[in-house]
């Protein structure tokens, strides 16, 4: 089978149902005639992707049989929750063939999930976290990202469970005064997230936020983990569990998955 992903969390799925030997994995997404022509010329047999929240999976569907002679199968991942990324691997395993496979694989990352958690409920205090997706326009994290910080002992500031990630103005995150503030630059490593750091570190008042004085600031590489709506969200809450609980969890991740922010 020639498997096609489109997305980087879409290939760690197909990875760790062992299908990675199968993988296809150009870089382009499924909008425009361009990209159907392209795909054409890969021959998948099955597409894994995640169509934007206003593309219709229906459509996508008609556009791939009207262009293939045998259209690859389209799999649309629903990611808005960490329920959504373990219902993923079900489903996806289920359509390959390897439900089993997909059980093992939910199990291992639920239970991760649920040990830190666990661990982390007993903890206080629990630090207030504003995770920022993105310096200028200034967004705070959404999605899947609110129900981590809560597992892993934090208190979300300004996202919401489940929601899309959104603007919020520089006044709004300094009025808060976070106890903790956690950069997880969509898509970027920690060395991009660094470059773009005056963005926020030029704001009026940037030196006296409570986070800055105590030395409360950190960079994630979210382009491998918290972007990643994939098995990685174990490692995702470890991460998080170090940045928030450091006297509780020692996973190892400090230097590659994330680093204090020094100003």
């Amino acid at each position: 089978m020639r498997i096609l992903t489109l997305t980087p969390a879409a290939t760690d799925i197909i990875s760790a149902l062992g299908f990675e030997d199968q993988l296809i994995k150009p870089e382009f997404s499924l909008e425009g005639a361009a990209d159907f022509d392209a795909i054409q010329g890969l021959a998948p047999d099955m597409i894994v992707t995640t169509l934007g929240v206003d593309s219709d999976e229906a459509a996508a569907q008609a556009a791939l049989a009207a262009r293939f002679e045998n259209p690859p199968q389209l799999i649309n991942l629903v990611q808005s929750e960490i329920a959504d990324v373990l219902a993923n691997i079900t489903r996806v395993s289920g359509l390959l063939g390897v439900p089993e496979r997909g059980a093992a694989v939910m199990l291992r990352l639920e239970s991760r999930l649920k040990d830190i958690h666990t661990r982390a409920m007993e903890l206080q205090p629990k630090p207030t976290v504003a995770a920022i997706e993105w310096v200028d326009p200034l967004m705070t994290c959404g999605n899947w990202i609110p129900e981590l910080i809560t597992m892993a002992g934090g208190v979300t500031l300004f996202g919401r469970e489940g929601k899309p990630s959104f603007q919020i103005e520089w006044d709004e995150l300094w009025a808060a005064d976070p106890d903790r503030i956690i950069l997880m630059a969509c898509g970027y490593t920690m060395d991009q997230t660094l470059a773009a750091m005056p963005a926020l570190t030029r704001q009026p008042g940037w030196a006296t936020l409570r986070a800055i004085r105590d030395k409360q600031v950190y960079i994630t590489n979210a382009d491998h983990f918290f972007c990643r709506p994939s098995p990685r969200l174990a490692e995702s809450l470890e991460i998080l569990a170090e940045i928030l609980h450091p006297e509780a969890f020692h996973f190892g991740h400090e230097g590659a998955g994330w680093m204090t922010y020094s100003s």
